[in-house]
């Protein structure tokens, strides 16, 4: 959590109190920072803020405006007044700036929010808001406030901010552009906007933070306190789900019955559906599988006659191909072999060729490497060559050299050891002389800082002996302006004193307190008594609400047997049954009527679906005989056909060249339509037999043939002649004839009898759809009574109305009870609500009184102040007055010693210049070593300095013109050393390499590296190409013998004559031969392939046909009797499958055609029984009431057409269930997942109401009040299992309520609190000065509590709400609670004590106390470790007050700046904008 570290205003406030550049510094004063780092970082600091502070500003000078500054920039969004902004601000040009320094309580990290402002067009205020962390680029001081003197303008400010933002990311500069945008950024930051929006309200009135804690009741501040230490987004989605839930809440009971009727419709729809698609499906199957059956037969013939040629031809093909695959096989051994021995001959050559040429590349190698060692050796050779001249050179012109020099090189050395010796000496000298001067300078500056240190002394004690004088004289003005108030106002009256007032006042307070006693006793016992009457009410209310429920669940479920047995009542059944009409059956009760006819009406449904039942039977037995009939009848394919054996004789007889006919096809041919009933009763047997055409003669050639073949046919049959049918029978007794169908003979009066049975069937469709109408009614009739009875149980009509009448008598009474206990509360409330009011009244005069009598002991205590001030003033007037005359003393002495220290510092000066010349002389001048020991063994040399210069440049003159140079011996040294390295390095050179080093050294490429590298470089680029040859050509070698080895053995089985033909003698020759061979060998392979394959081919082509053949000669045996009967023939298209298919696809297909007819009888029948039970779960009464297109569709829908609408009718009720389930679902989920969630907000605001408590403990000491609690809530823990039914049962209620359906979020969480825990208790300790523990009830506390002590209390419960905020969870108490910014708590709470308790507890919890005043108060201000005095300045040439630090507290602090030139005034450093007043605890005095 952040504490504000300082405020930086700058041109804001109206024109009587503009904070145009002031700073207010809280920094380092409080406690370490708990993660600080052992060295400065930037934008952190070591230390917190003061944790309390006090702003100073006399009443009316501008702390509102420093508050409005603040509260504007934490929250514009709830600060909303842009009136009052826009007089604070000046123009574009110059605008307002607020920032904010904070300071992290944990890391010490820093944080700047802060608010740009101007006036813009219109009346409107233009602002932006940013927040950063300081770092080394940029802090709260180096914002551009100013640039070359002048206010950087609106616009030019944002832009540089907008340049920091995107070069800058180490600052995290945020710059956001909307209020809303703004508090939620900082409430990310973690800066709580939510706490100062409280605060807000606390100092909406000059020491009037109480009143936002002003509540009617604990519960009411209980929910106060909650949501303010939760936010609203907290809960947002919790109130979209409610808002949703409660939305649908009146939709669930008729959705439920919805969904029961479309499952119930849903599995009966799909029963019929799948039924009528089976009976579909097996028409298909049927038809599918006798084309089946005759395609398959067909194409198995067809078959078996292609196989049969195809055999044949084939056993030709395979012995022609074997032929040719033999020879073949010769032609390819033969050219293998040649190929063979080719290549191994070439083999052969190759390898004599590879061994020359391997011995060629290494002997050129070899003679290329020893050139190329002998080039890398050319350097040294070189190097050697001009060693050796060199080395030569050198040493004879160093031994002439050396012997003429010697003389002059040791006078000269001489000389110089002298002329060191004197500059050493003058040198020493010097220095010496300038540090004597310097510790007299030394000596003088100590004493000018010690009259210095005595004059700040004599400064800071006048600055602060003024201050001390000026705070001594307003409080002696503020004492005198007090007293003449009281004067004015009464409170004192003329000739009385301060403290006379004081004792008169408190006798009044101590009267309306007794007063006041006796009112809060009589508030008391009115209370007590109404909280045994409201203790009474929950149980009341919860029987009532139990009988109700009981009542009305009786009531509902009566209703609804009642409505069930209304609908069998108005059943069109029913009447018809019981012989009445509708209109007798609508008098009396229909639940009773019901109870004294069902057994009735049950035993009259049960004979009339009997009845119905025996003729339905009927109607259809004699509606098939008439469908068989019609059948029988049917000519649409011309007249019946003759038996079998009819048929097959006349084919047999025709086959004979006998003209044989059908009798029934002669008779129609040959004999009038009149007639035909005569012969079939004279000639049955000739009319159902065969007429033989061309007289006995054809009849008689007819009985040879049937008597020689004999064919048995399986009926008797008649032959004969048309005279014999033609002839009449004389008698026919003992015999009769039924007549046949005329379809056999006479297609007219076969289409009139057709005519009449179609009538019939028609008319008997219609009775047998009458007939299941009437079934199914009576059958709905009965299933609905059979409901009914279900539903009723075992429990009798009769006892169940009586049950009702009780629970609504039992309802009754308990409302009445309950009615007559809320009265009896209700006037207990009045009685209270009286006692209150005059408890109100009396305490209302009580604090009045204190109030008086506190402030006129504030008074009284101010009078004694000030007469101690004004002898104060006297002393510090004759103090004053010392100080200047010993500040004079002081100045004169310090312009004396300040002249002194100037020519010293000038005579230290060439004293060291001099010093520091006869060094760099002495550095110039050289002697070696020996010189110097000689030198120094005689000491110092007497003569002056320029003797010695003299000497030492006359020797150097006479050297110079015989000396032998150094560098010639060193180049003589350097020589001989190169000569060494140069032989060492020739020595490594190979013995066989030296000869071509010297050659090549001589040559004008030794001496140029650029050629010389060329050639070696030519030379190493040969020699790798010549190594890579080399290693190829053996590597080839290697393959060459490998490969000759291998080709030898395929070379033996070569005839002598291909020897002789096809042995190479060059490599040429070999290639060519090898391409030969290689061409005659992949002929060969060709013509040997092909001939394989096609011999192979052949072979399998017979083999296949054989197999074919059997194995379709055996299927076709299974299938003759079959193509017999079905009369196939085979098919232009063969049957593509094999043998092994075919055989079980004939029994499949078989068995198949069988089955299908057999299945789709069985298919018809079940489609009938399950459009029967769809129509009855359509007509169930329990769906009377639904509004439902579907339902009323099925019921009026014909049965045939049912079924073909039953698939879609599934499908729509399958979505419309599973919709209504995932909407009921949805619903049910959507309560659960509300009640969970609602039972763990709840619970966390329980653990917060608890924490709440926690947090509000005093911190440990030797008071009363250590450890206690200054806040207990208190209230009764619900159970798990009853908080969730609470929770059900509220969202329910608050879901059902019209009004309370949109309620927010937080609302409707707090309401569910209330329903959880109706009652909390809520109290506070009254803060008093002897710590006595008083518990008061918080919606009392503006009643009993002191102006002050209800002040007090309110910054305590704002401490405990901004811990609980801020707490990072449960179970923790947090020491980092933020900030708590108030006008004037001084004002009303000035007691010490209140003081303590309200610093004490802030600091227990971390919270930062920042309070404005205008009054002066030592007992309690300085109890404030930090303290901030302003003055409010007005200037007469601009008309502006503004606001600054007071100039005496900074004149005291750092001296005035120097305005004429005055060596006694002090230099200033820099000026103060505000000034802190630190003062040291207790323990570090």
């Amino acid at each position: 959590m952040y504490e504000l570290n300082r405020i930086l205003m700058r041109n804001f406030g109206p024109l009587d109190a503009r904070y145009e550049d002031v700073n207010l510094d809280f920094s380092g004063v409080g406690p370490l920072v708990e993660t600080a780092s052992l060295m400065p970082t930037p934008g952190h600091v070591t230390q917190r803020p003061s944790p309390a502070s006090l702003v100073m500003l006399q009443n009316g000078g501008g702390k509102g405006v420093l508050l409005t500054g603040i509260t504007c920039t934490t929250i514009p969004l709830r600060h909303h007044d842009p009136e009052e902004l826009l007089s604070f601000v000046v123009s574009p040009a110059q605008p307002s700036h607020i920032v904010l320094e904070w300071a992290d309580a944990r890391t010490g990290r820093l944080l700047v929010t802060a608010q740009l402002l101007a006036p813009e067009g219109d009346g409107k205020l233009k602002r932006r808001f940013y927040s950063f962390h300081p770092g080394a680029a940029l802090s709260a001081d180096d914002l551009p406030f100013h640039r070359d003197g002048h206010w950087l303008p609106f616009d030019h400010y944002y832009n540089e901010l907008c340049e920091l933002q995107a070069t800058v990311e180490a600052l995290e500069l945020q710059i956001v552009d909307g209020q809303e945008k703004w508090e939620k950024h900082q409430a990310g930051l973690g800066l709580e906007p939510g706490l100062f929006d409280v605060q807000r309200k606390m100092n909406a009135t000059e020491s009037g933070a109480a009143e936002a804690f002003t509540t009617s009741s604990a519960a009411a501040f209980v929910q106060w306190l909650l949501e303010k230490a939760n936010d609203d987004d907290k809960y947002t989605s919790l109130g979209g789900a409610f808002e949703t839930y409660a939305g649908a809440h009146d939709q669930r009971e008729k959705l439920v019955k919805e969904r029961e009727f479309a499952l119930a419709m849903e599995d009966i729809c799909a029963r019929v559906a799948d039924r009528y698609q089976e009976h579909t499906d097996q028409q298909r199957e049927a038809g599918q599988a006798k084309d089946g059956l005759v395609a398959l037969a067909a194409g198995l013939m067809r078959r078996h006659q292609i196989l049969t040629a195809a055999a044949q031809a084939t056993t030709d093909t395979v012995n022609t191909a074997y032929r040719a695959h033999e020879a073949s096989k010769q032609g390819l051994d033969v050219a293998n072999a040649r190929v063979a021995y080719v290549r191994w001959a070439a083999c052969g050559i190759e390898l004599g060729k590879s061994a020359e040429e391997q011995k060629r590349v290494a002997a050129t190698t070899q003679r290329l490497e020893d050139r190329l060692a002998g080039w890398r050796s050319v350097p040294v050779a070189v190097r050697h060559a001009a060693a050796q001249e060199r080395h030569g050179r050198m040493q004879r012109a160093l031994s002439e050299a050396e012997e003429t020099a010697a003389p002059y090189v040791q006078a000269c050395d001489i000389a110089a050891a002298a002329l060191r010796a004197g500059y050493a000496a003058a040198e020493t000298q010097a220095r010496a002389e300038a540090g004597n001067l310097e510790r007299e300078i030394s000596e003088s500056r100590r004493e000018i800082q010690q009259w210095r240190e005595q004059s700040n002394s004599l400064h800071k004690d006048a600055g602060t002996a003024e201050g001390e004088q000026h705070q001594l004289r307003r409080q002696v003005q503020g004492f005198e302006e007090q007293l003449r108030t009281a004067r004015e106002e009464g409170k004192v009256q003329p000739g009385e004193s301060a403290a006379d007032a004081a004792s008169r006042m408190d006798g009044e307070a101590d009267h309306h307190g007794q007063r006041c006693v006796e009112a809060k006793k009589a508030q008391d016992e009115a209370r007590s008594r109404r909280a045994q009457a409201y203790q009474q009410l929950p149980a009341l209310q919860e029987r009532a609400l139990d009988d109700r429920c009981a009542a009305e669940a009786a009531e509902a479920e009566t209703d609804r047997f009642r409505a069930r047995a209304e609908s069998v009542r108005r059943h069109p059944v029913t009447a018809e049954l019981l012989e009445l009409g509708l209109e007798d059956l609508q008098d009396g009760d229909a639940l009773t009527w019901l109870a004294d006819h069902y057994a009735a009406l049950q035993n009259l449904i049960e004979r009339k679906i009997t009845a119905l039942d025996g003729a339905l039977r009927r109607t259809q037995l004699q509606h098939s005989a008439d469908e068989e009939l019609l059948a029988a009848l049917d000519t649409s394919d011309g007249l019946l056909p003759a038996t079998k054996e009819v048929r097959s004789l006349c084919a047999d007889l025709c086959a004979q060249g006998i003209d044989a006919v059908p009798g029934w096809q002669w008779m129609r041919d040959n004999v009038p339509a009149d007639d035909h009933q005569r012969l079939i009763h004279d000639h049955p047997d000739l009319v159902g037999g065969i007429i033989v055409s061309g007289g006995p003669a054809a009849l008689d050639q007819a009985q040879r043939h049937l008597e020689r073949t004999r064919p048995l046919p399986t009926a008797a049959v008649a032959v004969g002649t048309g005279e014999r049918m033609l002839t009449p029978v004389p008698d026919t007794n003992g015999r009769m004839v039924p007549d046949p169908t005329p379809a056999l003979h006479d297609e007219q009066a076969a289409a009139l009898e057709r005519a009449e049975v179609e009538a019939r069937l028609a008319a008997s469709a219609q009775a047998l759809d009458e007939l299941e109408e009437r079934i199914s009614l009576t059958r709905d009739l009965g299933n609905k009574i059979k409901y009914w009875l279900d539903e009723i149980g075992s429990v009798s009509v009769g006892v169940r109305l009586e049950q009702l009448q009780e629970l609504r008598t039992a309802a009754q009474a308990s409302q009445a009870s309950l009615k007559v206990a809320r009265t009896s509360a209700e006037q207990h409330d009045d009685a209270v609500t009286a006692a209150e009011e005059v408890y109100t009244q009396q305490e209302n005069a009580h604090r009045e009184a204190t109030e008086v009598a506190q402030a006129m002991r504030r008074l009284a205590e101010a009078e004694a102040k000030a007469s101690r001030a004004r002898d104060r003033i006297t002393a510090l007037v004759e103090e004053a007055q010392q100080r200047q005359r010993e500040l004079e003393e002081l100045g004169e002495k310090e312009e004396t010693a300040h002249g002194d220290i100037a020519r010293m510092t000038q005579a230290v000066e060439a004293a060291v210049q001099q010093a520091q010349s006869h060094a760099q002389a002495r550095k110039k001048v050289t002697a070696t070593p020996e010189a110097e020991q000689a030198q120094h063994a005689k000491g110092a040399p007497c003569e002056a300095l320029t003797v010695l210069q003299h000497r030492y440049e006359q020797a150097v003159e006479d050297l110079r013109s015989v000396d032998i140079e150094e560098d010639q011996r060193q180049r003589a040294k350097e020589a001989e050393d190169a000569l060494r390295a140069c032989q060492d390095e020739w020595a490594q050179v190979p013995d066989q390499v030296k000869p071509f080093a010297q050659e090549y050294s001589r040559s004008p490429a030794a001496v140029d590296d650029v050629q010389r590298d060329a050639v070696q470089r030519d030379l190493g680029q040969q020699i790798d190409s010549l190594h890579d040859q080399l290693r190829r050509l053996r590597d080839k070698e290697s393959r060459l013998k490998e490969r000759h080895r291998t080709l030898a053995t395929a070379a033996e089985d070569t005839s002598t004559q291909d020897v002789a033909q096809w042995t190479p003698h060059s490599l040429e020759e070999a290639y060519d031969l090898t391409a030969r061979a290689e061409h005659a060998q992949a002929e060969a392979q060709q013509a040997e392939r092909s001939a394989g394959e096609q011999y192979n081919a052949a072979r399998r082509q017979q083999s296949q046909h054989t197999r074919e053949l059997d194995a379709f000669g055996h299927v076709l045996a299974r299938l003759e009797t079959t193509i017999e009967q079905l009369g196939i023939q085979p098919a232009a298209a063969p049957y593509e499958g094999t043998a092994d298919a075919a055989e079980p696809a004939v029994r499949q297909a078989t068995a198949r055609y069988e089955d299908a007819r057999r299945k789709l009888t069985s298919t018809e029948r079940r489609v009938e029984d399950s459009v029967s039970l769809l129509k009855d779960q359509a007509a169930d009464v329990r769906f009377e009431q639904l509004d439902i297109p579907l339902r009323n569709q099925i019921s009026a829908l014909d049965r045939r057409h049912i079924p073909a609408a039953s698939r879609e009718w599934t499908t729509a009720l399958h979505r419309a269930a599973a919709a209504l389930t995932t909407q009921l679902e949805g619903m049910s989920k959507a309560r659960e997942a509300l009640v969970s969630q609602l039972s763990g907000f709840v619970t966390e605001l329980l653990q917060q109401v608890d924490q709440a408590s926690r947090f509000s403990v005093f911190p440990d000491g030797p008071t009363p009040w250590a450890g206690k609690r200054f806040l207990t809530i208190r209230y009764r823990k619900p159970e798990p299992s009853v908080l969730t039914a609470h929770m059900r049962e509220t969202i329910d209620n608050l879901a059902a309520n019209p009004r309370t359906r949109k309620l927010k979020g937080t609302d409707v969480v707090m309401r569910c609190l209330h329903a959880a825990v109706p009652r909390f208790t809520a109290e506070v300790m009254k803060p008093n000065a002897t710590q006595r523990i008083e518990r008061v009830p918080v919606e009392k506390m503006g009643k009993i509590f002191s102006g002050g002590q209800e002040l007090t209390g309110a910054i305590l419960l704002y401490c405990a709400l901004a811990a609980l905020r801020t707490s990072p969870g449960p179970r923790s108490r947090t020491r980092h609670g933020g900030l708590l910014l108030l006008d004037n708590p001084i004002g009303r709470a000035n007691a010490p004590y209140l003081v303590d308790i309200q610093t004490q507890m802030a600091a227990a919890l971390g919270i930062q106390l920042i309070y404005t005043t205008g009054l002066s108060d030592e007992a309690v201000t300085a109890r404030f470790p930090a303290t901030i005095q302003l003055r409010n300045d007005a200037e007469a040439r601009t008309g502006l007050s503004r606001i600054r630090l007071d100039d005496h507290v900074r004149n005291a602090l750092i001296p005035t700046p120097r305005t004429a030139p005055d060596t006694h005034e002090p230099e200033a450093n820099g000026y103060l904008s505000s000034a802190r007043l630190y003062t040291k605890g207790e323990a570090n005095r």
